[in-house]
């Protein structure tokens, strides 16, 4: 460190000293104690002794951890009930009453566990018995409301919750909610205090929405330029693309992939017509979404049903992406 410490470091090593020095000691002096006599009494209070010193060597590596380092999609459901607490809190969530997958964030899973334990700890710190989760929709953002039942926070704390080395507990680092601001900050999102209407504390950590994935298509057609540029289009619009060139690759591929939920075929193929194949695989698939294609306007298509979703050859990119879009967008209004 030829250049020196930072003010910042300096800071850090002297909230370090003055916060770890006494735990060291008392752990010290502990097993002095215990050096003639290695008694479990003796020994508890050595380990208790050391309890604190470990906390805060944990709390000040979640600090330090660079954020964002493994961020994927991740349902909350999911993760609410998968994961375990080393707190005796008893927490309960209405999480589980949202329809599938509709509280999906883009977070770092390990780095949000260590948030929310270190908000599980402050709260029981706080005297807290019980935790109550709660989510909600805010435009790109998922907002995790917090709520302990515990002593609550005064007004002049909670102005400088989020700062490090702002704690209400003298024995304390003060730098879990820090950990979860920047936490937060760095996947785009947002933290609040609130206080609890009967005393406590609420937490709201606002956390970014995943963008939701389209689903996949089927292309089904015997030219490979078509198969090439249909999967191009698509997939710019931002669909997963599976291909074939004949029925039974078509049918292969709806056996092995669960998420296909569009179909767009040629009419004209050598096998069978798009449209036998389209309701050989909605048996299969019954929600299939179908749109057929040819190089002849739909008049002159043999076999075409009345009404069928159709796009004419040679198409754009865009207008097959809007079609495909528009054509679920629909599927999901009939479905409201």
């Amino acid at each position: 460190m030829g250049h020196g410490a930072t003010n910042g470091e300096s800071s850090l090593a002297r909230a370090l000293l003055a916060r770890l020095r006494p735990s060291l000691h008392a752990t010290q002096q502990a097993l002095h104690g215990a050096r003639d006599e290695l008694s479990p009494a003796k020994l508890d209070e050595a380990l208790g002794a050391l309890q604190p010193a470990l906390e805060m060597i944990d709390a000040l590596q979640s600090f330090l951890e660079p954020p964002c380092s493994a961020a994927c999609d991740l349902d909350l459901v999911t993760w609410l009930v998968s994961r375990e607490s080393s707190t005796a809190l008893v927490v309960e969530s209405d999480l589980a009453d949202h329809e599938a997958r509709s509280l999906l964030v883009h977070v770092d899973p390990r780095q949000l566990d260590a948030c929310f334990e270190a908000l599980l700890r402050n709260a029981e710190q706080a005297g807290a018995r019980r935790v109550s989760l709660s989510a909600a929709r805010d435009g790109a953002l998922i907002e995790l409301r917090i709520e302990d039942d515990g002593q609550g926070m005064p007004p002049q704390l909670a102005t400088r919750a989020f700062e490090p080395f702002v704690s209400g507990d003298d024995g304390r680092l003060g730098l879990g909610l820090a950990a979860v601001q920047r936490f937060a900050g760095a996947h785009g999102g947002t933290t609040r205090v609130e206080v609890g209407g009967e005393g406590g504390t609420i937490i709201v950590l606002a956390l970014p929405s995943a963008s939701p994935r389209k689903p996949t298509v089927l292309v089904v057609d015997d030219e490979p330029l078509t198969l090439k540029a249909a999967r191009r289009a698509l997939e710019r619009g931002g669909y997963r693309v599976v291909t074939a060139d004949n029925v039974t690759e078509a049918l292969s591929a709806l056996s092995e992939h669960d998420d296909i939920e569009v179909l767009l075929s040629d009419v004209v193929m050598p096998e069978m017509s798009g449209v036998e194949l389209g309701q050989k695989l909605r048996e299969l698939q019954p929600e299939l979404v179908e749109v057929f294609t040819s190089g002849y306007p739909p008049e002159l298509v043999p076999d075409l049903p009345a009404g069928a979703d159709f796009i004419e050859k040679p198409f754009s990119g865009r207008e097959l992406s809007q079609l495909v879009d528009q054509l679920l967008e629909r599927r999901r209004g009939d479905a409201s």
